[in-house]
């Protein structure tokens, strides 16, 4: 509270240039603030989206492999969508992605929100005929 009052004191007694300093100061310790609390939610948010599109990305298998994937680009009216394929390999289950509770099944397709909307919007000669007209799935 002392602090309070000696800032009150010095802020209207102490001219324009305290008032200025004053100032200046509040603005320095809000910028860094600012600052580090950026620098704070910077690496778990990086790490969170690398999580999400992680499972994008083949790596080699340390073990036998469960599934395959093709990954491919398809564009409706100049947007770009990422198609990823899984298949199992023999008699394995295939990894459910992240954003999903279970993986889709043969002629089952997940999609994303943007997608599904897509799909209820566009005829099926557009868009629906590319995919199958089964949704196992909106990704989360």
């Amino acid at each position: 509270m002392r602090v309070l009052r000696l800032t009150a004191l010095l802020c209207l007694r102490g001219g324009r240039r305290q008032r200025t300093v004053l100032v200046l100061t509040v603005a320095g310790v809000l910028g860094a603030t600012a600052l580090g609390l950026l620098a704070l939610s910077v690496s778990p948010a990086l790490g969170a989206r690398g999580d999400r599109v992680a499972w994008r990305t083949p790596t080699p298998a340390a073990g036998p492999a469960t599934a395959v994937q093709q990954r491919r680009d398809d564009v409706v009216r100049g947007d770009t969508i990422d198609v990823v394929v899984l298949a199992p390999t023999g008699a394995g289950t295939v990894p459910t992605p992240p954003g999903l509770d279970r993986a889709p099944g043969p002629g089952e397709v997940a999609v994303s929100p943007a997608l599904a909307a897509l799909l209820r919007t566009l005829p099926d000669d557009v868009l629906g005929d590319r995919y199958s007209a089964r949704s196992a799935s909106v990704v989360a």
